[in-house]
């Protein structure tokens, strides 16, 4: 690192690698801060995008605030020392190249830090969600201003995240903080190990710091080996600890960081593909490994409970986390099969009680093997030819994140070329987009008129509410929700659209106004809106239902190319 100040209050560090649809915001961020005396460390971590040529451009247009460095791709530990070597500051914060901070962040931050001579200064954040935003971490003032060894709770209260603190340089250098390489956990690593060192941790109690916590291709939002860099990184942590002479005082603590991420990454839902579960069951051995090598008591130890909900019982019984692990993924299934899925977490629960193991009888299907036969089933129905070009959309059946088996199955057993998700859903399932050969499946959530002229808007709402205005302007309805499709996810040379639902006015226009053989699935009366009075299904090629009272009013209203759906039945 650098040793003189070179007059710079604040050096902020940016890694940024195939972030161009992002990093331009977060650029814009950081050169209006009210703070002057600031520079802006961006290292280019071997973008093949256009991330490095915004960079440059912005250096070009800011050459007294911005400096860039263009390295060969190491991961981000390495780029973050690169930047920590080149900084001048007095302070030192980091922020990532696809979030973005308010104008008077380091300001606010560095001021705190003069005034009270901190080491550390820490503010809350604002997690940005697909619907609404979130403020993190507020409050809990009653233990800043002090050092770990005055308040050991500060290792609990306040999060192991780089991006809403700034550090003093000096006390960086004094005990050689920099970042292992790893490719999860190093910011954990390197924040606690500065709790630990710094003479004061200060918090200002004011959102600064966007945070977008998923997006894809980010190292954070799947489940991977990558997560087991969590032992390496608190095996490192133990030891700077114990160098310190510290293990002892804040054992408490260090057992809460252990216990906390652990159970994070045990609670984590993964779907019914078998490497996935197997790597999950061989974290949660690690893990179980760990603790006891690391923690003896730290079955019996009730810290961790004072702090967070959790039944402690369940929480150090590995065969609790098996068990769970295997049923976590129980589907929002049809209404056909809930009272099965249901059977099987009350028998689970019961034997949790119990103190025994989980096995199905003989002639009860069991949930991973429902959800493979109805996967198959519903995906050969869809398309008996097995031709490729087929979009399946699955709608009101998968308004939840832990159904990532059931597409990835009709993915696999019939080979679709795209299969995109409910806008209910919160989270897109990413490992179904990775697993798509097309790489062209879209992703609809939040606001399902966004992007619709206020007009518009109000127009179409109207229209699928009034079945005769519908009829009269049934032509500028269809070109509407004929653009909104394509925008959302195209044709890709599909040969038929699939919607599993019927019950939403919006998304069955939607649906009905694709360019290629419209197929609608009506599997149970919750499905189906006598609100559209039909006007809408009809523009359906077929429609397939399951349910003799959604096929009496479907007769009753003159549709002709009627089915019945078949899976339910077979699998019952």
């Amino acid at each position: 690192m650098t040793k003189s100040f070179d007059g710079v209050k604040v050096s902020v560090i940016v890694p940024v690698y195939n972030i161009d649809g992002y990093v331009e915001r977060c650029l814009l961020s950081l050169v209006n801060q009210s703070l002057q005396e600031i520079e802006i460390i961006c290292i280019d971590d071997d973008s093949v995008d256009k991330s490095g040529a915004i960079l440059d451009k912005y250096q070009a247009e800011y050459p007294e605030k911005i400096k860039v460095f263009h390295i060969e791709n190491k991961g981000v530990s390495n780029a973050r020392n690169v930047g920590l070597k080149a900084a001048t500051g007095e302070y030192i914060g980091f922020v990532d190249g696809d979030d973005y901070v308010c104008c008077n962040m380091f300001e606010k931050l560095y001021n705190k830090a003069v005034q009270e001579q901190s080491d550390i200064v820490s503010s809350p954040y604002i997690v940005l969600g697909e619907k609404k935003s979130r403020r993190m971490h507020m409050g809990d003032m009653q233990y800043y201003g002090k050092s770990v060894y005055e308040c050991p709770e500060l290792l609990t209260s306040d999060v192991s995240f780089l991006w809403n603190k700034i550090f003093k340089r000096e006390m960086l250098e004094e005990y050689s903080l920099y970042f292992e390489d790893f490719r999860i956990f190093e910011d954990m690593l390197f924040v606690d190990k500065a709790f630990l060192s710094a003479n004061s941790i200060s918090k200002v109690n004011e959102p600064f710091y966007y945070y977008r916590r998923v997006r894809i291709g980010s190292a954070t939002n799947v489940f991977s080996q990558k997560l087991f860099d969590l032992f390496d990184a608190l095996e490192l942590l133990l030891d700077f600890y114990k160098k310190q002479n510290a293990f002892e005082k804040f054992y408490n603590q260090l057992l809460f960081i252990a216990l906390n991420h652990s159970f994070v990454r045990h609670r984590t839902v993964v779907p019914y593909d078998e490497n996935l579960i197997k790597l999950k069951l061989e974290f949660l051995d690690k893990s179980f490994a760990f603790l006891d090598s690391n923690f003896p008591d730290w079955k019996d130890n009730d810290y961790y409970y004072s702090l967070r909900e959790g039944n402690k019982e369940n929480c150090t019984d590995i065969d609790y986390w098996k068990e769970y692990i295997k049923y976590s993924a129980v589907l929002n299934l049809p209404e056909e099969f809930k009272e099965k899925a249901e059977a099987i977490k009350k028998r689970t629960n019961a034997n949790f009680a119990q103190n025994k193991k989980t096995s199905a009888p003989a002639d009860e299907m069991t949930d991973d093997m429902l959800v493979d036969k109805y996967s198959q089933s519903l995906a050969v129905e869809c398309n008996p030819t097995g031709e490729r070009k087929t979009l399946i959309f699955a709608g009101n059946m998968f308004n939840n994140p832990m159904t990532d088996d059931l597409q990835s199955s009709l993915y696999k057993s019939n080979e679709c070329s795209v299969v995109t998700f409910s806008s209910r859903q919160i989270l897109p399932n990413f490992s179904v987009i990775d697993a798509l050969p097309s790489k062209s499946a879209k992703y609809c959530t939040g606001d399902e008129f966004a992007d619709l002229k206020e007009s518009d808007k109000e127009f179409v709402e109207k229209a699928l509410k009034n079945p005769l205005y519908f009829k009269l302007h049934k032509r500028k309805v269809m070109s509407l929700m004929k653009n909104k499709f394509n925008m959302l996810y195209g044709v890709f040379g599909a040969g038929r659209v699939v919607f599993y639902s019927g019950k939403y006015p919006f998304f069955t226009a939607l649906f009905a106004s694709a360019d290629c053989e419209r197929i609608l699935i009506i599997p149970d009366k919750s499905a189906f809106s006598k609100r559209l009075n039909h006007t809408v299904y009809k523009l359906f090629d077929q429609i397939f239902y399951a349910d003799d009272e959604v096929l009496k009013e479907l007769k009753k209203a003159g549709h002709k190319n009627i089915k019945k759906f078949n899976t339910l039945e077979k699998l019952l």
